[in-house]
């Protein structure tokens, strides 16, 4: 099961500017990671009754692990749009984090899963979040 994701942040140039930065990392122009860090501690000691990577990513961001092959689809001087898909479902719990760290910026997250018929929007605001969620039955999908 697969969520697509449209990450969208707004706000002056120079917020979005510093943004972009502190999103990215050697690797990908969106690092969960970078926005939201697991802390040092979590997996050295998994074998030892320690939590694992993926268990503190669950529960902090919604989702096991790092969305792979993240892209900014669009970009100008007040707005910057990522897209990303990952296992599972959207990233809401990261993305209430970011939207807390970072209230002087307005966020969309808009997402897909595609199996589950379902998609929706949660809203960041000047802080504050708001979520919609949309059902889509087989019935309205055949019309």
């Amino acid at each position: 099961m697969w969520c697509i994701n449209r990450f969208e942040v707004i706000g002056t140039f120079e917020q979005i500017k510093a943004f972009r930065k502190a999103a990215e990392n050697h690797k990908t122009v969106l690092s969960f990671a970078s926005l939201y860090p697991i802390p040092e501690n979590i997996g050295k000691d998994a074998n030892n009754g320690g939590l694992m990577i993926e268990y503190w990513c669950m529960d902090n961001w919604g989702i096991c692990e790092e969305p792979d092959k993240v892209q900014i689809i669009q970009e100008s001087s007040g707005y910057l749009a990522y897209y990303f898909s990952n296992s599972g479902v959207p990233p809401i719990l990261w993305f209430k984090h970011v939207v807390k760290m970072h209230p002087h910026l307005n966020f969309i997250l808009r997402y897909a899963e595609e199996e589950l018929f379902c998609a929706g929007e949660v809203r960041g605001i000047q802080g504050t979040i708001s979520e919609t969620c949309f059902n889509v039955s087989d019935e309205y999908i055949d019309r």
